[in-house]
Parts: structure tokens; C-alpha cells; sequence
């Protein structure tokens, strides 16, 4: 029979003197998981400097699809093909605005 011992994780420090937020671990375990091609709302807000609610509402208009969503989750990730595509599109909208000069 084959002992297997299990050891604990060292604790983290939290405090003042932790300068990493729980934000920032679920940014990095996302990324692990799913690799850089896809975004979370909060990234695709980020992005836009929007709310990750304006995110919903454009997937809920239809402006942006989520390219999946995580199993046995509510968890959306978006493309980032389709995200750089509507930052183009938007642009474009902007700059046909804007008078010439």
C-alpha cells in the first residue's frame, strides 16, 4: 500500500501590505483556463470603458454574442475577434461623426 501525504498550501497574507485583489486572481485563473482569445464581460467592459451591465444589455440586443458560455454556468466569454470587430465598427460610426476638416 502506497502512503500519499497531502500537504497545505502556505496561508496568503492579506492585509495592507497584499497588493492583489481578488479581481485580479480571477483575471489570472480565466486566462489559464480559457487562454487570451476569449473575455470575460468585465474585460469586454474594460475595454469599452462601459459597465459589464451595458455588456449584458448589447449581448441581450444582440451588438455582441458570447462565443460560449461556461458549463453549469451563468459565466459568458466573448471572442475577442468579435470584440476587436465591434470596437472597429464603433469606430467607424465615431469617425463618419466627426466634421472635416
Amino acid at each position: 500500500m502506497e502512503t500519499v501525504i497531502l500537504h497545505r498550501p502556505p496561508p496568503v497574507e492579506t492585509g495592507a501590505a497584499s497588493s492583489v485583489t481578488l479581481s485580479d486572481l480571477e483575471d489570472l485563473i480565466a486566462e489559464e483556463a480559457m487562454g487570451k482569445d476569449e473575455l470575460t464581460p468585465t474585460e469586454v467592459a474594460r475595454e469599452f470603458n462601459v459597465s459589464p451591465a451595458t455588456v449584458r444589455r448589447w449581448e441581450k440586443s444582440g451588438i455582441l454574442v458570447p462565443s460560449r458560455r461556461l458549463p453549469g454556468s451563468k459565466h459568458r466569454r466573448y471572442s475577442r475577434s468579435a470584440v476587436e470587430a465591434l470596437k472597429r465598427e464603433q469606430d467607424q460610426k465615431t469617425g463618419s461623426d466627426q466634421p472635416a476638416e
